[in-house]
C-alpha cells in the first residue's frame, strides 16, 4: 500500500512538470510572434532608465562587450563564431547607467548581432568598410545612445570605456553639451604635447609650442603629483587587495590616425602602483606593478580632477 506521502509527492512532480511544460511552450510562443523583437521588449526599460538618469546631475555610462557562447548547444541554429571558429553564439553591446555613488539605473542600450562564419578569417577585407560598418562602430553608437541623456540640459553623463574603446572616431565625435568621455588608452597615439614635461595648470600656461610624440613616452615623461589608494577587485589567484597608484596628469592633443595636424585636445590622467624597494624585489610580487592611461574629455587641471578619473 502506497502511503500518502508517495501519493502526494506523484502528484507535485506531475503539477510542476505541468506547470513548466505550459511556461516553457508560453515563452515560445511570446517569443515566437512576429510583433515581438528585442527592441519591443526593451524599449519601456530604456524609457524608465531615462527617466531615472535625469534625476540626477551626472550618470555613468559603462558600455562594453559580451560573448554569449552557445558552443555547447548543438542543435541551435543561427548562431555565428566569436573569437575562434570552434566557438559559437552571439554579442552584445549593452550601456548600463549608474549614478555617480555606483547604483545602477538601468541598460540604456543593448545592441546584439552575431558573426557570420563565411566571414572568419577575413579581418584585411572587413577592415576596407566604411567606419559605419565596420564592428567597432558600435562603440560610437553607444556613446550617441549615452549622449542622449543629455538632451533635457540638466544631466551631464560620462561614458566609460575599456581599451578597445580607444577608437578615434569615437575621440573626436561631436559630443552635445554635458555629454564626456572616459577611456583606456589602447593605442600609442600619436599626440600634440607640451613642451615642458610637467603641463599641470601652473606650467602649462608657460609651454612652448606643442610636440609631436606618442602618447606613452609622453605618459612616461610626466612627473607625479599625488598620490591615491584603489580597490583592486579579486583577479584569477589573486585575491582582492588596495594598492597605492601615483598619480600624473596633463592635456594633449589626439591626432587622427596618419596626419600632423587637426586633431581632438583631451586630458590624460596616468596611475601607476607604488611599491616598496622589498616589495618590488619579493617573489610575492612577481606581476609587474598595474598602470592605467586614461584619456577624457573633461578637463583635469588638479590632483582632485585626476583622483574623480580613478575613482
Amino acid at each position: 500500500t502506497r502511503s500518502l506521502c508517495d501519493w502526494s509527492s506523484d502528484v507535485c512532480s506531475s503539477d510542476l512538470e505541468l506547470r513548466l511544460l505550459v511556461s516553457k511552450e508560453s515563452n515560445l510562443q511570446f517569443f515566437s510572434h512576429a510583433r515581438v523583437n528585442k527592441d519591443a521588449i526593451l524599449a519601456p526599460h530604456q524609457a524608465e532608465t531615462l527617466k531615472r538618469c535625469r534625476l540626477h546631475g551626472r550618470v555613468l555610462a559603462f558600455t562594453d562587450t559580451t560573448d554569449i557562447n552557445y558552443t555547447t548547444h548543438k542543435q541551435l541554429q543561427g548562431a555565428g563564431y566569436l573569437h575562434t571558429k570552434k566557438t559559437s553564439g552571439f554579442l552584445m553591446h549593452s550601456v548600463l547607467t549608474a549614478s555617480p555613488e555606483g547604483v545602477p539605473l538601468g541598460i540604456l542600450r543593448a545592441e546584439m548581432w552575431t558573426r557570420p562564419h563565411t566571414d572568419f578569417g577575413t579581418s584585411e577585407q572587413r577592415s576596407k568598410r566604411p567606419f559605419a560598418e565596420k564592428e567597432r562602430a558600435r562603440w560610437l553608437r553607444a556613446f550617441e545612445a549615452a549622449a542622449e541623456i543629455c538632451a533635457d540640459g540638466t544631466t551631464e553623463v560620462l561614458s566609460i570605456g575599456d581599451r578597445e574603446n580607444d577608437i578615434y572616431e569615437v575621440l573626436s565625435a561631436e559630443r552635445p553639451e554635458g555629454a564626456h568621455l572616459l577611456v583606456r588608452v589602447g593605442q600609442n597615439r600619436r599626440i600634440l604635447a607640451p613642451t615642458s614635461a610637467d603641463s599641470s595648470a601652473e606650467s602649462s600656461a608657460a609651454s612652448d609650442e606643442p610636440t609631436l610624440t606618442k602618447i606613452k613616452e609622453y605618459a612616461a615623461s610626466l612627473p607625479f603629483c599625488g598620490s591615491m589608494d584603489v580597490r583592486i577587485a579579486h583577479q584569477g589567484t589573486q585575491a582582492e587587495r588596495t594598492v597605492t597608484v601615483q598619480i600624473a596628469f596633463g592635456t594633449i592633443t589626439v591626432l587622427p590616425p596618419h596626419k600632423t595636424t587637426g586633431g581632438v585636445k583631451m586630458s590624460i590622467v596616468i596611475a601607476k602602483e607604488l611599491r616598496s624597494d622589498d616589495a618590488a624585489a619579493s617573489s610575492q610580487e612577481a606581476e609587474p606593478p598595474l598602470e592605467w592611461l586614461l584619456l577624457t574629455s573633461l578637463a583635469v587641471e588638479s590632483l582632485e580632477d585626476a583622483r574623480l578619473m580613478l575613482r
